[in-house]
């Protein structure tokens, strides 16, 4: 069950009860809680004809309302160009997108999704049959996302080294993380000074740096009876394309299993684009960028039902991570 201990939660709980006639369900239709983390989920389903949706509420002054529509529009774009599954957009009855309520002072948004039948792959072990599969469509949405003419009207986060190792990094700073002793304060330190190296080195050269999903981890791969959906493109912004396969390790990086899953992702990824070499020498690097940026996230959101999962010993994990990578140039065990 998701915790409740978000302080805004409340806040979307009533911001949900006063717009589902908005989408034409029923007042009496039910409303659960999915989950929390950067924003909140819930499943509404109207108890007289069994529609139901998945509704996201934004946390109050994460997400301006443009970059919310520019998510949206990415979103659209995919579904009109038949370029991977994720669910529709499901407007209100008057054809709106993003529905606005004002609740004790805060300002709520709300979008509306299809909803799927189906399990996070997440929920299952994964295998690298999942992985192939999940490069096959990573690669299809970084082929839409570098020849649509709609990227360049976006506003969304750009995930570029300040961005994501700074010191003020968009998902807080790493350092901060519960229990960690001087020596594995230092070797992390050490990681990511090195971590930022490559990625100054690596550059943003077209090919390289680009519209992402920037979030494709297990949780947001859906198993339904079609094949594999993508879902949650909240993080989306530009970035670098081969963070989205360090995306998809994410908690799962320190796995024996997880080199074996790099290969079938790489598999998959290049029967539709092409990586050159220095692109795969970079993916180990962008393996131990995004295992710092969790050790942040997991920090500053720690009443995130992820960070509850997830967040004891996780910092601790990173600084043995750190010395593999340090040591080996990959933190991915061989």
């Amino acid at each position: 069950m998701p915790q409740l201990s978000a302080p805004w939660l409340d806040a979307a709980k009533s911001a949900v009860r006063a717009s589902i006639s908005q989408w034409g369900f029923s007042p009496s239709a039910k409303r659960e809680l999915l989950c929390v983390s950067e924003n909140a989920t819930f499943k509404v389903t109207d108890l007289d004809d069994r529609r139901r949706l998945a509704v996201r509420v934004y946390r109050p002054h994460y997400r301006s309302l443009h970059e919310v529509n520019s998510e949206l529009a990415w979103i659209s774009a995919i579904r009109d160009g038949a370029v991977v599954p994720t669910p529709s957009i499901v407007s209100t009855l008057d054809g709106q997108q993003v529905v606005e309520h004002g609740v004790d002072g805060q300002r709520i948004r709300l979008v509306a999704f299809e909803w799927l039948d189906g399990e996070t792959l997440e929920s299952e072990p994964p295998s690298p049959d999942h992985f192939q599969t999940m490069g096959r469509l990573t690669a299809h949405l970084h082929v839409h996302s570098s020849h649509w003419n709609g990227a360049d009207d976006l506003q969304r986060p750009r995930w570029d080294a300040e961005a994501m190792l700074g010191e003020d990094a968009l998902w807080g700073d790493w350092r901060k993380g519960s229990g960690l002793k001087k020596a594995e304060l230092e070797v992390i330190e050490a990681a990511s000074s090195a971590a930022r190296r490559r990625l100054d080195d690596f550059g943003i050269a077209e090919g390289r740096f680009g519209l992402i999903h920037a979030d494709l981890r297990l949780a947001n791969l859906m198993h339904t009876p079609a094949g594999l959906a993508i879902i949650d493109f909240d993080d989306c912004g530009f970035g670098w394309y081969g963070y989205d396969f360090a995306a998809s390790l994410s908690f799962i990086e320190h796995h024996s299993t997880a080199s074996d899953f790099l290969a079938a992702w790489l598999k998959g990824y290049a029967s539709v684009r092409e990586l050159g070499g220095v692109d795969l020498d970079m993916l180990p690097v962008f393996v131990m960028v995004r295992r710092l940026m969790l050790t942040a996230w997991l920090t500053s959101r720690a009443s995130s039902d992820t960070a509850l999962r997830f967040g004891r010993g996780f910092a601790a994990g990173t600084a043995e991570l750190s010395e593999r990578f340090l040591r080996t140039g990959s933190p991915l065990m061989p």
